[in-house]
C-alpha cells in the first residue's frame, strides 16, 4: 500500500522516553569498577593521613581543644601537667640539696680536724762500726790493694765508727692546746731528735712522753700554747659502712695536710702480724708513707 512502511527482521521498534532515561542512567561495569578502585584509594590515603596526623599530635603532646589525650579535660591535664613538673622539680631539688648537704659535712668535718693535724721529723743517729788499716792513713785507703792482698802488711785493723743519720716523716694529731700531740710509735721510736711543723707553719723541738709499742701509739710533746686541738672520738661507735676521711702527709712535707676519703671497711681486724696487739679499723681511704699517725674522723 502507499505510503505506509513494513518493518520486519532486526528493525527494533522505537524506545520510549522513559526508557531511553533509564538506559542512560544504568551505568556500565568498567566505569563501575574504577568508581569503586577510586574510593579505595581515597579511603587508604585519609587512613594514612589521619595515621600521620594522630602519630604528629602524640609526638608534639597536642590535643583537642576540649579534651587531653587521655579523654580528661584540657585544664584539668594541665593542672595535673603542672604538678608533675612540680615534683620532678621538688625530687631534682631534693636531690641537689642532698648532694651540697653531703659535700658540706665532708668539708666541715675537714675544716674542723686540719688546722690539729702535725708533721713530725724525726731524725736517727745510725753508728755503723767499720775497720781501717792503720797504713791507709799515710796511703790511702786502696794504695795496697794495687799489689794484692798478699802484699799488706800484717796488721791489725782498728774499730772505727762512722755515723748515718737516717730521717723519716710521719704525722700526729695536736689534742691538746698546750702541745700534748699523739702519733705512731713507729714514727718517733729510736729517735734521736724529733720536730713538729705546725699548720701554722712554726717548728718545735719534740720530747717523747710514753710510747706503746704493742699498740703502735706514741704520745709527744712540744712547748706551744694555744694549739687548734682534735676532738677524739669513740671507736666502739664505729660501723662498717660509714663514710671517713684521712688527714695526714704523705710522701712529703709538700702534700702536707692531705685528704683521702673512704668507708669504714671493716672492724676489728687481727691476725696480719703487725704488731703484738691488733684490732684494726680497715678502710679503702688512701693511707700512703707520711700518713702514719694521722687522723681517720668521721
Amino acid at each position: 500500500m502507499r505510503g505506509r512502511k513494513s518493518y520486519c527482521g532486526s528493525l527494533k521498534k522505537p524506545a520510549s522516553e522513559n526508557e531511553n532515561r533509564n538506559e542512560l542512567n544504568k551505568p556500565k561495569g568498567g566505569h563501575l569498577m574504577r568508581k569503586k578502585w577510586v574510593l579505595l584509594l581515597v579511603g587508604v590515603a585519609l587512613l594514612v593521613g589521619s595515621l600521620i596526623t594522630v602519630i604528629l599530635i602524640s609526638d608534639f603532646n597536642f590535643t583537642h581543644k576540649g579534651l587531653a589525650s587521655n579523654g580528661t579535660p584540657a585544664v584539668e591535664a594541665k593542672v595535673n601537667a603542672s604538678k608533675t613538673q612540680g615534683q620532678q622539680s621538688s625530687t631534682a631539688l631534693t636531690n641537689s640539696q642532698f648532694i651540697y648537704q653531703l659535700n658540706s659535712v665532708f668539708e666541715n668535718a675537714a675544716s674542723k680536724v686540719k688546722p690539729s693535724i702535725v708533721t713530725i721529723f724525726s731524725e736517727k743517729i745510725i753508728k755503723m762500726r767499720t775497720y781501717q788499716n792503720p797504713f791507709s792513713f799515710f796511703f790511702g785507703p786502696d794504695f795496697f790493694n794495687q799489689f794484692g792482698q798478699g802484699q799488706q802488711p800484717k796488721q791489725k785493723r782498728r774499730p772505727q765508727y762512722r755515723e748515718y743519720h737516717e730521717e723519716g716523716m710521719g704525722s700526729g694529731i695536736t689534742i691538746t692546746s698546750d702541745g700534748y700531740i699523739i702519733t705512731n710509735n713507729h714514727v718517733v721510736s729510736g729517735s734521736d731528735d724529733i720536730r713538729v711543723k705546725t699548720p701554722a707553719g712554726n717548728t718545735y723541738k719534740a720530747k717523747i712522753i710514753g710510747t706503746d709499742p704493742k699498740t703502735d701509739i706514741a704520745l709527744i710533746k712540744i712547748k706551744a700554747k694555744n694549739l687548734p686541738i682534735a676532738k677524739l672520738g669513740n671507736s666502739n661507735n664505729l660501723k662498717v659502712g660509714e663514710w671517713v676521711l684521712a688527714i695526714g702527709n704523705p710522701f712529703s712535707q709538700k702534700l702536707h695536710q692531705t685528704v683521702t676519703k673512704g668507708i669504714v671497711s671493716a672492724l676489728g681486724r687481727s691476725g696480719l702480724e703487725l704488731s703484738p696487739y691488733e684490732n684494726y679499723i680497715q678502710t679503702d681511704a688512701p693511707i700512703n708513707p707520711g700518713n702514719s699517725g694521722g687522723a681517720l674522723i668521721n
